[in-house]
């Protein structure tokens, strides 16, 4: 009597693997679903919190937004011919108490005078800062400096500190009363905008965008 052998087959043992191949698949695209998932939020939170902490600082600074006297006298006056400064004209160099433009080009894109700042300088500057923001295109990163009221005409006063990063644009709108404006120049205009609206992009080109804004209304003129 001959006793009967048991084991697989070829056939079976390929069937076997395919179904082992397909759950494996769906584990996997499963997982990698699950991470893309929980890295999207990631990184959406840490422009959102970047976001909250980005406006919340700008809308108190340019809240509270000043024109000096001394600045305001000279304000919507070009210089005139034939003065040295200190004879009743404007320096050439003058930098206006508000300077503001459209972001999206990058660069400077904020230069004001402001009673909002980090604490710290009041004893220096009699409670007003020169503060400023600025783009890096290329990188994404948005820098602030932080420098004492008196010496705001020096360009390169005080030192530039990245308070962001992922930027990829930044839209800046300048209320006069009746109108949304792309530039402020309180020199020029004689005063300062009525309010400014920011509008903050987190994130790469297309689905990735993420827009944060809000408007501030200048209150301390």
């Amino acid at each position: 009597m001959k006793r009967r052998q048991s084991g697989f087959t070829l056939i079976e043992i390929l069937i076997a693997l395919s179904i082992i191949v397909v759950i494996l698949g769906l584990v996997y695209g499963t997982y990698a679903a699950t991470v893309q998932s929980v890295s999207r939020c990631r990184t959406r939170n840490i422009s959102q919190q970047q976001a909250r902490t980005l406006l919340a600082m700008m809308a108190r600074e340019l809240r509270c937004s000043r024109q000096t006297p001394s600045r305001r006298q000279h304000a919507g006056k070009a210089p005139e011919a034939g003065k040295a400064p200190g004879a009743g004209a404007v320096p050439e160099e003058h930098v206006p108490d508000f300077f503001g433009q459209d972001g999206s080009s990058g660069g400077v894109l904020l230069q004001f005078t402001s009673a909002g700042g980090i604490k710290g300088w009041e004893s220096r500057s009699g409670g007003l800062s020169r503060i400023a923001y600025r783009l890096d295109g290329s990188s994404g990163t948005l820098s602030r400096r932080q420098s004492v009221a008196a010496a705001g005409d020096a360009a390169d006063e005080g030192t530039w500190l990245a308070i962001a990063g992922g930027v990829r644009a930044i839209g800046l709108r300048y209320f006069d009363g009746e109108e949304w404006r792309h530039q402020w120049d309180s020199t020029r205009e004689g005063e300062l905008p009525r309010a400014v609206r920011i509008e903050v992009k987190f994130g790469g080109h297309g689905k990735g965008e993420i827009a944060f804004a809000t408007a501030v209304h200048v209150s301390c003129q």
